[in-house]
């Protein structure tokens, strides 16, 4: 996450009207007494398209009453599903500038791994020639072929005397 721990950003479903939607609304709670900052295109989730939603009757059951105050109601959901149609399944979550990569050679177990993984490391891809794309958790470690230091003040010293 590339915010504070103590950000909750909340599931919401919500309706998108057909065509270019520029800009939804997303419910985030900040329960410190601290402002946080998020920067400007940061990915806060993915917006995944549902078919339908199907609402599942609840029954309310009351306990009884003791010593004269009523208990608290409860509510208890036994099932709640989701369901997605082979067509939605390969487009779901997944953004335009990685769609068109070839998983042809793939089994369709493969190829529905692939597509998992492809929406949830989509900003590790680069979205035009000016981007190269975000990894906030790699660490690669480079080995050099000499020894040469390369800290700043040697770059430094190396720069200044080049530009004299």
């Amino acid at each position: 996450m590339p915010w504070s721990s103590c950000l909750k950003i909340n599931e919401t479903l919500l309706t998108v009207k057909k065509g270019k939607t520029n800009f939804i609304e997303v419910q985030a709670n900040n329960p410190t007494n601290h402002d946080i900052v998020i920067k400007r295109r940061t990915v806060l989730g993915r917006l995944q398209l549902v078919r339908s939603v199907t609402a599942i009757p609840v029954k309310l059951r009351e306990e009884t009453i003791e010593n004269g105050s009523q208990v608290d109601q409860t509510c208890k959901v036994s099932e709640c599903s989701v369901a997605f149609t082979d067509e939605t399944q390969s487009v779901v979550g997944i953004p335009d500038h990685i769609k068109n990569i070839d998983l042809k050679g793939l089994t369709p177990e493969q190829r529905s791994v692939a597509l998992r993984m492809l929406a949830q490391e989509a900003d590790a891809f680069s979205q035009n020639d000016d981007d190269i794309g975000c990894i906030p958790d790699l660490k690669v470690t480079i080995k050099l072929s000499d020894d040469r230091d390369t800290s700043t003040k040697e770059l430094h010293g190396s720069a200044k005397t080049a530009l004299s």
